[in-house]
């Protein structure tokens, strides 16, 4: 099982070393987990086509978003810690992109048109945080009363 996980993290670890040179510029900072799991900060003006790039590449595809999850922080300007968790089957690994959102300006572009598991976790971010995606198809909430 120890050997399993030590090839997992080495994936990991090359995976991201050619995420990073093949994107670079994207990114801000990248931080690698003791399993092989790797987190990307990112600006979310670049989102969009950032989730797209790493969907379709052929060597990366990490075309399954298990969920969008949101960290409040009142005390930062930076209010909310926006992260993407993406996951690629195949190789067994998971990718978080993560960016910083204001809690004036929480206007994000919608990832739905490239992933459309995306649709349901937006629409949660949006009713509990507030945060509108733009370019979302159906924006409504889904906790409150209509």
């Amino acid at each position: 099982m120890l050997n399993l996980k030590l090839k997992s993290h080495k994936l990991g670890i090359q995976f991201a070393e050619y995420i990073y040179l093949t994107l670079y510029g994207y990114f801000e900072n990248i931080a690698l987990t003791t399993n092989g799991d790797s987190t990307f900060d990112t600006y979310y003006s670049l989102i969009r086509d950032l989730v797209e790039i790493i969907t379709k590449h052929s060597l990366l595809r990490f075309n399954k978003l298990s969920d969008i999850v949101v960290y409040d922080r009142p005390q930062f300007k930076m209010r909310f810690v926006v992260n993407y968790i993406l996951s690629n089957s195949a190789k067994e690994l998971k990718l978080r992109v993560r960016f910083y959102a204001d809690s004036y300006y929480a206007i994000i572009p919608s990832i739905v048109s490239v992933v459309s598991s995306a649709n349901w976790a937006e629409r949660e971010a949006m009713d509990l945080f507030g945060i509108k995606f733009l370019g979302h198809p159906d924006l409504r909430r889904i906790l409150g009363d209509y």
